[in-house]
């Protein structure tokens, strides 16, 4: 996995009224390609890419919360996962929960979404 030339940044007021949104969402930036993520503006977000998927990690750690988004080549999202509490997320995960490297976290919450 390696970690690709990306920024994110808040989307538009348009796109944020079309959406009917009080507050803007975040968007991916990736060469020419624009993703919507969910993740929150307060969460740690790391991006990785393999074999021309897209995976975004977000984590909040003052939350207990990880989430997982896949994008393929074009873009468009083909996968997701939401874990709610650092519970559930040491259950599913293993004993470190949200805490292990990206990388990991991503490879394990894949199992979820295939």
């Amino acid at each position: 996995m390696r970690t690709p030339n990306y920024s994110i940044r808040k989307e538009s007021y348009e796109s944020q009224r079309e959406a009917g949104r009080y507050n803007p969402g975040l968007e991916l930036v990736i060469g020419n390609r624009v993703m919507p993520i969910s993740a929150g503006h307060g969460d740690d977000i790391d991006v990785r890419t393999e074999g021309g998927e897209v995976f975004v990690l977000a984590r909040n750690y003052r939350m207990g919360y990880v989430g997982l988004e896949v994008f393929d080549a074009e873009g468009e999202r083909v996968g997701d996962i939401f874990i709610q509490s650092e519970d559930e997320a040491k259950e599913l995960m293993g004993p470190q929960g949200i805490h292990y490297s990206a990388p990991y976290c991503i490879r394990l919450l894949l199992n979820y979404i295939y």
